[in-house]
């Protein structure tokens, strides 16, 4: 309400410079103030990510240019390992590809951003490694890399909406080679009904997740982890800009060539007998 009133910027800064605020008090304080200005908002929220990630993303996720102004902010901050590399998780599980804000994050934890280049030759060979996985370590692997949180196999965590195709029978829909392909680059070809739109509004929100059918001409979506649909009205659109896959590119390029084959084999199994 403060933030909409328009003049109450300072008292904004206020409760956020305020180590007593209450972590709600601060969160709801840093997304008013991204609406007025994202370069006041981006001092404190740099400094927030260590007590909340994925809330204090969302913030300048849903900001035209916010995370433009965060990856900027980042790199020029002495981010810890630890902190980057949780901070990286959360942007993935949000389902953000953002390819500046994706840098700066594994540059800091360390982490190698990207995979190999797509060819046939390597899908072919591993394949053929992944006959010899250990799909027990594979299972380990998908829980640890992050692959269960937005991904369903095996008995569903109530309450919890998933962000990307069920997988139960994965192994039995697609052979080994689609399943590399849609493991290592989830671009090549996203499966109907994943495909991501991106929302702008008129005044600068921006809206990410998967359009429900409609004959109106708002807008509906499905966003990333909920259950609720947004309805956003035709007049209050200013662009609307097709965002590919929510599942970002590299991974799995932490993992090692037995561990990929490992969860390739994993994979392959489920939905087989």
């Amino acid at each position: 309400a403060l933030g909409l009133l328009g003049e109450e910027q300072k008292i904004l800064v206020e409760m956020l410079s305020n180590t007593k605020s209450a972590a709600p008090l601060k969160l709801a304080a840093l997304e008013s103030l991204s609406r007025k200005d994202l370069n006041a908002a981006v001092t404190h929220g740099a400094k927030m990510l260590a007590n909340d990630p994925a809330k204090v993303l969302a913030v300048f996720i849903a900001r035209e240019g916010g995370t433009k102004v965060l990856a900027t902010a980042l790199k020029n901050s002495k981010l810890p390992a630890a902190e980057a590399a949780k901070t990286l998780a959360a942007l993935r599980a949000a389902g953000s590809s953002d390819e500046a804000l994706t840098q700066v994050l594994s540059q800091a934890a360390g982490i190698t951003a990207s995979g190999p280049v797509y060819s046939e030759k390597f899908v072919r060979a591993l394949t053929h490694e992944s006959l010899k996985g250990n799909a027990a370590n594979g299972e380990q692997i998908f829980k640890t890399i992050g692959c269960a949180a937005c991904h369903h196999v095996g008995t569903a965590i109530a309450g919890l909406a998933y962000i990307g195709p069920d997988l139960d029978t994965i192994g039995n829909t697609l052979s080994t080679e689609r399943i590399i392909e849609e493991v290592l680059w989830p671009g090549r070809a996203v499966k109907e009904g994943f495909s991501l739109l991106q929302v702008t509004s008129k005044d600068g929100t921006i809206h990410q997740g998967y359009e429900q059918r409609s004959r109106s001409e708002d807008v509906f979506l499905k966003p990333l982890g909920s259950s609720e649909i947004l309805r956003i009205p035709a007049n209050q659109i200013r662009e609307k800009t097709p965002a590919g896959t929510a599942m970002p590119p590299g991974l799995t390029a932490m993992l090692k060539p037995e561990q990929l084959s490992d969860l390739i084999r994993y994979l392959s199994e489920q939905g087989r007998e």
